[in-house]
C-alpha cells in the first residue's frame, strides 16, 4: 500500500496577508458594483462598500508601484465618497470645491 495517496487531514495554515487583502478587495468591490446596479433604493448603499474596498485598491497599487492604477483608484475613491455623502445627506464635495478651483 505504500505509494497510494492517503486522505490525511492537512494542518491548517493561516492565510497570507495578500490572500486576505485580495479576498476583501474582491468582496467589497463586487458588492459595491452589484448594489450600484440594483436600483435606486439599493444603489445608495454602494458608496460605503465601494469606499471600504478602495482602501485595498490604493494600498495594493502603491505596493506594486502601479502608478496609473494608483491615480485611477483615487478618482474612484472620490466617486465612492460622493455617493457616501449622498447617502448621509452631506453636501457634494465636488460642488463645494469646483468653484474654488475653476472660479
Amino acid at each position: 500500500m505504500s505509494g497510494y495517496y492517503t486522505l490525511r487531514p492537512r494542518p491548517w495554515r493561516r492565510p497570507s496577508k495578500k490572500a486576505v487583502s485580495e479576498t476583501l478587495l474582491f468582496a467589497l468591490s463586487g458588492a459595491a458594483i452589484w448594489l450600484a446596479n440594483c436600483g435606486p433604493a439599493w444603489a445608495l448603499w454602494a458608496g460605503p462598500f465601494g469606499l471600504a474596498g478602495q482602501y485595498f485598491w490604493v494600498r495594493d497599487t502603491w505596493r506594486n508601484r502601479e502608478w496609473g492604477k494608483f491615480a485611477l483608484s483615487w478618482v474612484f475613491a472620490l466617486a465612492w465618497y460622493r455617493s457616501l455623502c449622498k447617502l448621509l445627506g452631506w453636501p457634494d464635495p465636488v460642488r463645494l470645491v469646483w468653484p474654488l478651483i475653476f472660479g
